[in-house]
């Protein structure tokens, strides 16, 4: 009977002074790895060293700052007006193959030539307010 007593009053013992959970093993944490230090997941990859280690900042999925946009088939980024100006930032292509609003050669007289010669806008575009040519030269001499 004593053994019992003593096998209850033990595991009574370990269960009250059981070591709490650490905030990282708790769904929605993430363990930094340094001296049990613990941030929420979604502060991951937000360009932000939250661990100190920078654990944090580590195997993230590539995304182009604010402003920027991504090439399709690569990881490189560029700026908005980049986006058909004649220039490949992207090694497919990607910044120049969809410019609709640009005429790449002046076909007639009822489009305008850009400054740059290698674009054409609709002429009723020049003068606008609007800089429709990646040189702005449809809005150069305007009254």
């Amino acid at each position: 009977m004593k053994s019992a007593a003593f096998i209850f009053c033990f595991l009574s013992v370990s269960v009250l002074f059981k070591p709490a959970k650490s905030a990282c093993s708790i769904p929605g944490w993430f363990d930094c790895k340094l001296n049990g230090k613990c941030i929420p997941k979604h502060w991951r990859c937000d360009d932000y060293n939250d661990c100190r280690n920078n654990l944090d900042e580590q195997d993230c999925p590539f995304k182009c700052k604010s402003g920027q946009l991504k090439c399709s088939t690569e990881d490189r980024c560029f700026t908005r007006n980049q986006i058909c100006d004649g220039i490949n930032q992207c090694t497919d292509g990607s910044d120049e193959t969809t410019c609709p609003f640009i005429i790449r050669q002046c076909p007639n007289s009822t489009n305008f030539e850009c400054k740059n010669g290698k674009n054409c806008i609709v002429k009723e575009w020049k003068c606008d307010g609007e800089k429709d040519c990646v040189d702005g030269s449809d809005e150069e001499n305007c009254k």
